[in-house]
């Protein structure tokens, strides 16, 4: 912000940019299976990247990748307890804002 109260934007190409989340429960004390991450970004290439892990704690165990479609949505299939995501965009590609992941996701049932 300027001294006169004008707000400045920035110019010039894009950068790669990530968004990441540590892995946490989405169901406290469950495994979920999540099938699909959807970006909720203006940006329209991309890749997320799931990394499922039986505790918060544990090293991670299955990272799985997906390229983003142009609805914004990436198929993905993995499943654990705890959840971390992260979403890369690509330098040079337009996008002015990410709020998050979304993702879509069954629980799997208690024994």
């Amino acid at each position: 912000v300027s001294n006169d109260g004008t707000v400045g934007t920035l110019t010039g190409d894009t950068m790669a940019a990530t968004l990441a989340l540590s892995p946490a429960d989405i169901e406290p004390g469950r495994r979920v299976r999540v099938r699909e991450a959807r970006v909720i970004s203006d940006a329209i290439t991309g890749t997320v990247t799931i990394d499922a892990r039986a505790r918060a704690g544990d090293p991670p165990k299955t990272v799985v990748s997906g390229l983003m479609r142009s609805n914004g949505r990436v198929p993905i299939r993995a499943n654990g307890q705890a959840i971390g995501t992260q979403w890369n965009s690509v330098a040079g590609e337009p996008w002015t804002y990410s709020l998050g992941l979304e993702l879509e996701y069954e629980t799997e049932g208690r024994r």
